[in-house]
């Protein structure tokens, strides 16, 4: 067991907040006569909204279904369907954006004749079914979290159930659903289980997985370095401080790693809590937010000018009754807290999956249980939160190259970039070998805020650098492209 006792911990007062709340452009809530959840929500090449989830008909052929909404840029619903050919768990589904508008939604599939398995079905833009599969191995596998690899495949995470605990497991798909290879992890003497709950490439083809395990009856998160192929590099657990599971994990520059998830007892004065991992799994620094009645962080993202989003759900425990609000949680690259805000009604009302559109607002997508039906789709689309690290009105005081978002991304991304006056500009994308892969711009921009798209379908999976010249300066971000 590794402890780390130099944790930096930071409380921030809604005080010090140093933004205020982005209003609601619109809500929406869409029911019907069955259980309808939203668990994932991405963005389509016009602007439009697709919203994956799961519904719940009782008594149907498939009680549990995949489910995928079309939604205009004002909210209007296009087009919903249910897929009843997949018989689902109730732990959740998962939406993955593969670009040109098509998408594999992702879930834990519950089979009357076989063990439970991974079951992903990529869809179009129009919801039409291009392929299903299922991907799994001997025993029950309990889908946890599952993201893009660079070869066009998946990494899935998730844990078997077992009489003496979870047994947690890693699975390689590959690009037509199919399994590669799944590790399973026994646990040591002593250990109740752990809990696998999110994956993340790592900058050598590797893996980082993070979650919860249990060590003399105390919860603690945990780390498990990997390598392309799944064995074990090490393992790291924290105790201190209550951080008690690792519910997102994202990549930064440098080989590190930023995790979220719960410091405390979630519905229990528990905490959301920002940290950053070095590449060796040693924690640098530790933020907390939403302490009180938080839930577990339900969805992470990082944005354009290197800051992050977190989002979930707080209660509030009224006696008789409680109230459950989304909530959105936005710090710059550091941690430090701009803006936490609340939306919802009296009720039940989750957050549950976000995205950052193209023209910076975010989306929120949960469960309402205040409108017609039992339970909804529910969706709010805030006003844009990307110029809100500047003052508006105000030039830069120098060149700044904010990135690219998304990042990771598939084919496409936007490149961001800042200048203080006007001059002569030149943005290019190089390889890791230092090949040119693109000249965006080679001309006299404007001062001001650029976006620039760079189409990368004509290249390969891997590491590229923008490198932005002007003003006698040149600024390097790195990307990542997985295909």
């Amino acid at each position: 067991m590794t402890s780390v006792k130099n944790i930096i911990f930071i409380f921030l007062p809604a005080a010090l907040l140093a933004q205020s709340c982005p209003d609601t452009m619109w809500t929406r809530s869409f029911g019907s006569a069955s259980e309808e959840w939203a668990w994932s929500v991405a963005e389509c090449s016009n602007g439009d909204l697709m919203v994956g989830g799961q519904t719940y008909i009782e008594g149907s052929p498939g009680d549990n279904s995949f489910t995928l909404q079309r939604v205009s840029p004002t909210g209007n619903l296009i087009w919903s369907r249910v897929y009843n050919n997949i018989v689902l768990d109730v732990n959740g589904s998962f939406l993955l954006p593969l670009g040109n508008d098509e998408f594999v939604l992702a879930g834990t599939a519950k089979l009357p004749d076989r063990n439970d398995d991974i079951s992903l079905m990529k869809v179009n833009g129009q919801g039409d079914t291009l392929w299903t599969s299922l991907a799994g191995g001997d025993s029950d596998d309990c889908l946890s979290s599952i993201k893009l690899t660079s070869d066009g495949g998946f990494i899935a995470v998730g844990f078997i159930t077992g009489s003496d605990g979870p047994i947690s497991f890693s699975a390689k798909i590959d690009s037509m659903g199919d399994l590669v290879w799944q590790h399973t992890y026994p646990e040591p003497v002593g250990r109740w289980g752990t809990l696998f709950l999110d994956v993340a490439l790592a900058e050598d083809g590797g893996y980082l997985i993070g979650g919860a395990t249990w060590v003399n009856a105390v919860c603690q998160l945990c780390m498990v370095r990997t390598t392309s192929v799944g064995d074990t590099l090490w393992t790291r657990n924290h105790e201190q401080d209550s951080l008690v599971q690792i519910n997102g994990i994202l990549p930064v520059a440098g080989g590190d790693f930023m995790l979220t998830g719960i410091r405390g007892q979630a519905f229990e004065n528990g905490c959301l809590f920002l940290a950053r991992a070095t590449f060796d799994g040693q924690l640098a620094w530790v933020h907390t937010y939403a302490c009180g009645n938080a839930t577990p962080v339900s969805n992470f993202l990082g944005m354009p000018d290197g800051g992050y989003i977190l989002n979930g759900t707080t209660y509030q425990d009224h006696g008789e009754w409680a109230d459950f609000d989304a909530v959105l949680i936005r710090t710059d690259q550091f941690g430090n807290e701009q803006f936490e805000c609340t939306y919802g009604n009296s009720g039940y009302q989750s957050g549950d999956a976000a995205v950052v559109t193209h023209d910076g607002t975010i989306v929120l997508a949960g469960v309402d249980t205040t409108s017609v039906g039992d339970e909804n789709v529910f969706l709010i689309r805030t006003e844009p939160v990307l110029a809100a690290h500047g003052v508006p009105g105000m030039l830069p005081q120098s060149i700044c190259l904010l990135g690219n978002y998304p990042n990771p991304f598939n084919t496409s991304t936007v490149i961001k970039f800042e200048l203080a006056k006007a001059g002569d500009v030149t943005l290019r994308v190089f390889d890791v070998l230092g090949r040119e892969a693109a000249t965006l711009i080679d001309e006299v921009q404007t001062a001001g805020g650029h976006a620039v798209p760079w189409d990368a379908r004509a290249m390969s999976s891997g590491v590229y650098f923008a490198v932005l010249r002007a003003g006698g300066r040149t600024v390097t971000k790195k990307m990542l492209m997985l295909k």
